[in-house]
């Protein structure tokens, strides 16, 4: 479900152009909430709150409240800007819920943040796995080198991260200049499966897609 299309950030592989960016095109939460009951009425195992930046929607906690009653695993993808640790404890009381954050690099010297933005987002990430709240990280695979992530990979195992997907990418009206092929996404994904069973790191590594459709 994506709930918003506003966002803070404005990133070169997004799909959402500028213009619907920047539009207060949110879905009411009432309408919201019968989408979401037809999903459970359906068999729906796993629902996934999506923006634009999800937690800028107003009715975000009651959108996860309705879902925890009704016993469905969901999912909030988020830039991780929002949280802090009022919003965490809010936030982790909600025993089906897994944040997955979104992050493209975590270099300080190389990261589209800006370092302080950058360290406030890490902190949260941290937080949130120590708070027990299930927690991934997701990164677009554009231009980044095998250095770059194996240090997203060093985070993962140093914060008890669950999850860590990385997701190959289809450049298609976007201003993102993608530099990475698919064969090299997947010689990424052999060696950081290497590197994690050496190092007896428990993460479940994931290569997916992230598609324009």
């Amino acid at each position: 479900m994506y709930l918003t299309s506003k966002c803070q950030l404005n990133c070169d592989f997004c799909f959402m152009n500028d213009l619907i960016r920047g539009s207060n095109n949110s879905i009411p939460v009432n309408k919201a909430l019968k989408i979401i009951d037809m999903f459970v009425d359906n068999g729906i195992e796993s629902i996934s709150l999506l923006g634009g930046e999800p937690l800028l929607y107003e009715e975000i906690l009651s959108i996860c409240e309705f879902i925890e009653s009704k016993k469905v695993h969901f999912t909030i993808t988020t830039n991780g800007i929002l949280l802090n640790e009022k919003f965490l404890r809010s936030l982790s009381k909600f025993s089906y819920l897994k944040l997955a954050f979104s992050v493209i690099n975590i270099k300080e010297s190389n990261n589209m943040y800006g370092n302080k933005m950058l360290k406030n987002i890490k902190k949260n990430i941290g937080l949130a796995s120590k708070m027990g709240i299930r927690t991934s990280i997701n990164t677009v695979l554009i231009n980044q080198k095998i250095e770059d992530l194996v240090e997203i990979v060093d985070f993962c195992n140093e914060n008890n991260i669950e999850r860590y997907s990385m997701a190959t990418f289809a450049n298609v009206e976007t201003r993102a200049k993608v530099t990475l092929s698919i064969n090299d996404c997947i010689n990424f994904y052999l060696k950081l499966s290497d590197y994690v069973n050496k190092n007896k790191y428990n993460i479940d590594l994931a290569l997916e897609g992230c598609m324009i459709y």
